[in-house]
């Protein structure tokens, strides 16, 4: 069995959602930190969601998330599953270009 530990992410930072709503949001802070902390607990594997992405936010929010996919791609040890907002061939060929190993496809 793999488990993939997940780091929901929202305008750059690692959040929770009470039940979807972003005025409930616990925010838990450097997503890339998130990740660190899952490697060193021995994971191999970690899941990332695209929150801003898949919910449609401007422009700037998702530029954050994508830099935060980003240097999470960039651990040593670590493979990642992103998802979130992933609707056209162009996002697939980013996120593989980040380092991604394994893309979500679910709102296509």
């Amino acid at each position: 069995m793999i488990l993939f530990p997940a780091i929901d992410i929202y305008d750059g930072k690692a959040v929770r959602l009470l039940g979807g709503d972003y005025g409930k949001a616990t925010v838990y802070g450097d997503p890339l930190d998130m990740a660190r902390r899952f490697e060193d607990a021995g994971a191999r594997w970690v899941h990332v969601v695209d929150l801003s992405t898949a919910f449609g936010e401007d422009e700037d929010t998702c530029a954050a998330n994508s830099a935060a996919i980003k240097a999470i791609c960039g651990v040593d040890g670590l493979s990642v599953d992103v998802g979130g907002g992933v609707r056209s061939l162009a996002r697939i060929d980013e996120l593989a270009g980040y380092g991604a190993r394994r893309i979500a496809l679910g709102t296509v």
